[in-house]
């Protein structure tokens, strides 16, 4: 009865989303920390950057993921679980200094299983890793999941009393950890890879990723929903284009090869970074919103200030995690690419409300993209992105990024917010923006190194067709979305044809 009081005690901590996560980093970089001196493959050496942040993510992920094995068995809520789990995380601490008490001072090898067949992997699997001889697996690391386990068993039968769910729960513990364990072993003769240190932090930021999805539908269906409507995907296509768009043009112009691996790691860091922006946006434009788009989750009260922070600061983590993963330059790429519109929405600069500044740096952001797809494989290809790209970017997208004005007319005026629109009336200010749109269209084919006849009159379709979805009585933004990625295809097509 004391040990179910104390149970209910620390579900009940108050504990602010950065006290979890500080305590979470910090117990799995303590365990990789200790691990300097109990372990013999690196003993009385610091792990290399690489190294220590591939192994504090992959204890992260295991924390995750026994968590949410636990809030199914449970029933329980997310946070409740979460709270509880946090403090037992220590656990983890004990490895190394029973492997140490147990050699004697010697300390003892700790590593991922890797060079078994799967019929090894399996026997060691179903004889708890195998014999003691089995080095990867110290006594530490047994001890401390054994410990995990009986955990598990004793908080599910708390909480349900019955036996399937609680002979199912350590089961699961265990088999989440071998898997982990075994990542390696499991992955590299899928396909033609070396080990890797930022291979195996990729392969443990999706599953990560994906635990936390997971977790956060547990938590209410309604606002993962939510957020998943508000993600805007016409923007996230339109920069994945412009990332695949210098990927393809490096290609062709460098012949250079990138590992499959890490273009969907840029990809994925790209798509978070866009969300984790989405985030920053909406939480600093709730007057612009209440207006002009009432079915954003913060105006509808679907998510709460405090939630919508947390889920913004955990994309933003995410996506910078994932572009290190790629290479370093690339994630000062998405870096930059966040920092731009952090200062083009975000107080106390909201560079949004300067009208010529506002739009030079969405077309900068997306010249920021095109450069990291270009570079993709390594920053020194930089130096021979053709100098028309910069231009035919910078000039097309700074006229054609108005168009983002029209649909929050009434809410940049509510708010102040400089904008074409704004300034000449919707009616006026509608036909401008349809005029520079146009002109957008026109400027691709006069900045390109060779004039095509045909594209240029694919452009002045494109542009009177905008004009008129812009100034059309109900103007749908998708369709000028649709509009442009329909020509971005043709565009490539004659492209190829100057390179090819």
């Amino acid at each position: 009865m004391q040990i179910k009081t104390f149970i209910k005690k620390l579900e009940g901590t108050k504990l602010s989303f950065w006290q979890f996560l500080i305590a979470l980093v910090s117990i799995a970089a303590l365990r990789i920390f200790a691990e300097t001196f109990s372990d013999l493959d690196n003993r009385w050496q610091i792990l290399p950057p690489d190294s220590f942040i591939h192994y504090c993510l992959w204890f992260i992920l295991t924390f995750l993921t026994i968590s949410l094995v636990l809030v199914i068995a449970t029933r329980e809520k997310v946070v409740t679980v979460l709270k509880m789990q946090i403090m037992f995380f220590p656990i983890i601490l004990l490895a190394p200094f029973i492997d140490l008490i147990v050699s004697s001072g010697l300390g003892a090898n700790i590593a991922y299983i890797m060079g078994r067949d799967m019929a090894e992997l399996g026997r060691m699997f179903l004889t708890y890793f195998g014999s003691l001889d089995n080095f990867e697996i110290s006594i530490g690391m047994r001890l401390e999941l054994v410990l995990a386990c009986f955990f598990a068993a004793y908080y599910v039968y708390l909480k349900r009393g019955k036996v399937w769910p609680t002979v199912l729960a350590p089961f699961l513990v265990y088999t989440i950890a071998f898997v982990y364990l075994a990542l390696p072993n499991i992955i590299l003769p899928l396909g033609d890879l070396e080990y890797d240190d930022k291979l195996f932090s990729f392969l443990i930021l999706v599953l990560t990723l994906l635990s936390l999805l997971v977790l956060f539908l547990l938590y209410s269906r309604q606002k993962f929903i939510a957020c998943w409507k508000n993600a805007r995907p016409y923007r996230i296509v339109h920069y994945q284009a412009m990332l695949l768009g210098g990927l393809l043009l490096g290609k062709v112009l460098l012949g250079y090869e990138i590992v499959g691996w890490q273009l969907a790691a840029a990809m994925i860091a790209l798509l978070l970074a866009w969300l984790a922006q989405v985030g920053l946006n909406d939480l600093s434009d709730t007057r612009i919103d209440a207006i002009s788009n009432q079915d954003r989750p913060l105006i509808k009260k679907t998510l709460t200030v405090p939630e919508y922070k947390i889920i913004t600061v955990i994309l933003t983590l995410l996506a910078l995690l994932l572009a290190y993963t790629v290479s370093y330059y690339y994630l000062i790429f998405i870096a930059v690419f966040m920092i731009i519109y952090t200062i083009y929405s975000w107080p106390p600069l909201r560079l949004k409300r300067v009208p010529v500044l506002s739009i030079f740096l969405i077309a900068g952001a997306a010249l920021v993209i095109l450069m990291a797809g270009f570079s993709l494989p390594d920053h020194k290809y930089l130096t021979s992105l053709p100098p028309y790209t910069i231009a035919l970017i910078l000039i097309a997208f700074s006229l054609a990024a108005h168009v983002k004005d029209v649909k929050d007319i009434a809410g940049d005026k509510a708010a102040g917010i400089l904008t074409i629109p704004t300034m000449l009336g919707a009616r006026a200010g509608k036909k401008v923006v349809g005029i520079l749109v146009g002109i957008s269209y026109l400027s691709v084919v006069l900045i390109i190194p060779r004039f095509f006849g045909w594209l240029l009159l694919v452009a002045i379709i494109g542009g009177v067709i905008n004009y008129w979805l812009i100034n059309r009585k109900n103007y749908q933004e998708k369709y000028v979305f649709i509009t442009y990625f329909i020509f971005l295809v043709i565009l490539i097509y004659y492209l190829g044809k100057i390179y090819i």
